[in-house]
């Protein structure tokens, strides 16, 4: 038979576990924010060029 009162410990260990669900969300669509953008940067030659080493090294030879 289930209890239709929370003790004080359940309480708060429901707004802890809403808390850290609410900021996972939004971490997680923090991230993928983040990763379209940069993709959505790195597909112009110029940002690219900037960013990324391997672009400004092409072609030239190794020592």
């Amino acid at each position: 038979m289930r209890r239709s009162k929370d003790t004080a410990y359940e309480k708060r260990f429901i707004f802890l576990a809403a808390w850290v669900e609410k900021w996972l969300t939004i971490a997680i669509v923090g991230g993928w924010v983040l990763l379209l953008a940069s993709q959505f940067l790195l597909a112009f030659d110029s940002v690219r060029y900037f960013l990324v080493d391997t672009v400004r090294l092409e072609g030239i030879a190794s020592p």
